[in-house]
């Protein structure tokens, strides 16, 4: 057997070969050959690497009843937010990423989908104000930007995907796996009914900004870098098929191909648009101000 750098020097009688640590097919005799390798290597690293990944699901129990199963059973057909775990596993059965979702049902939320979600998270409450508490896109929302979103998108009774976090183990990384697993989410039996999955483009964890210490700004610095990683981020799901929803924060990827969001290039993508800043407002305001808007 020969090392797998075309341009390997050393005798083959004397090399001490070890695997790519991906694919297991590639050998290499030394790291100097594995890194002179890599550039043409890793396009067919990552066909294989591919091939092989599956998707297990596993739900947040904590979230569906204190035990009892009849209460279990109940929770679970009545809840109107339930949390999927999934997990991205390769062929040799080792988890390679992982994916968190939010199932969303806004005609169970028994509050209203704003102050429901306002509940759940900060993040949670910014995606509920593009939408109404039926769960419709608002008209306002979808006509910005592109204008290829439109109220129609998203019809009560439905739900909402939105994708909390997706994260690839380092080794793992830019080998196409994060591409591969985001399309297929719709092939799970969870996520079958599911007709757009959203996001908002900030949720590989692996390229969370530098932690600063709390009652400290950020450098200039930093904030360069993190907007740079943002930029890059959002790249990737464009890449994956994502279009900024509106000029919102959010970006989402609809399941039917013939979708009008499919035919807008990257390029032509909306860019985020942020609204004048507000003053403070007490829940109470803020509910009516949103009533508002949305006659």
């Amino acid at each position: 057997m020969s090392c797998d750098n075309a341009n390997c020097t050393a005798k083959s009688s004397a090399l001490n070969l070890s695997q790519c640590s991906l694919c297991k097919t590639a050998a290499y005799c030394s790291d100097a050959c594995k890194r002179a390798a890599a550039p043409s290597h890793k396009k067919e690293c990552s066909k294989i690497v591919v091939n092989g990944l599956h998707l297990i699901v596993t739900y947040d129990e904590a979230q569906e009843g204190d035990g009892d199963d009849e209460d279990e059973d109940e929770e679970s057909d009545t809840a109107w937010l339930k949390h999927l775990h999934i997990n991205i596993v390769s062929g040799e059965g080792e988890t390679v990423g992982r994916i968190k979702i939010q199932i969303i049902t806004p005609s169970k939320a028994y509050e209203g989908l704003f102050l429901s979600l306002d509940e759940e998270s900060s993040e949670l409450s910014q995606f509920a104000v593009i939408f109404d508490d039926d769960g419709r896109l608002l008209k306002s929302v979808g006509k910005a930007g592109s204008g290829c979103w439109s109220p129609k998108d998203t019809s009560p009774g439905g739900i909402l995907v939105y994708i909390e976090e997706l994260v690839v183990e380092k080794p793992w990384r830019d080998r196409g796996v994060g591409s591969w697993a985001l399309p297929r989410l719709y092939l799970l039996d969870p996520l079958k009914k599911a007709r757009f999955l959203f996001t908002w483009p900030t949720v590989l964890n692996h390229l969370e900004p530098t932690t600063v210490p709390v009652g400290q700004e950020p450098t200039l610095q930093q904030k360069a870098e993190w907007a740079a990683k943002k930029e890059g981020i959002a790249a990737f799901f464009r890449k994956v098929g994502f279009r900024r929803v509106g000029t919102s924060s959010f970006f989402c990827f609809a399941k039917d191909p013939k979708h009008r969001s499919r035919s807008i290039s990257i390029e032509e993508d909306a860019k985020h648009h942020s609204p004048p800043p507000s003053p403070r407002m007490s829940i109470d305001e803020m509910v009516a101000a949103l009533s508002a808007a949305r006659r």
